[in-house]
């Protein structure tokens, strides 16, 4: 199993809102997650700083997995793009261990 990491930063003036969506994580998306092949997902918070920890036999497999599925947002937005309203990937690579 390999080890990943990457940085994220919440959007300005998001803060509350990116703290209000990860008190109830939809079960689906835990489901999904797992059966890409993601575990032991982790993302720790400083301000809007945010570094994310994973691991995964292929990150990108899992991941191309996981954005295949299509958890529904009231039928309109997937997981994936509600998320992108509140977080910003940084630019550069994912760590690998």
């Amino acid at each position: 199993m390999k080890r990943y990491a990457f940085r994220m930063k919440i959007k300005k003036g998001f803060e509350e809102e990116y703290v209000r969506r990860h008190k109830e994580v939809w079960r689906d998306v835990e489901k999904a997650t797992v059966e890409a092949g993601i575990h032991n997902y982790s993302i720790f918070k400083d301000g809007r700083e945010l570094f994310a920890y994973l691991e995964s036999e292929d990150y990108e497999k899992a991941a191309k997995t996981l954005a295949a599925t299509q958890v529904q947002l009231a039928g309109k937005l997937t997981w994936q793009r509600s998320w992108n309203q509140v977080v910003l990937m940084k630019a550069g690579k994912i760590l690998v261990c």
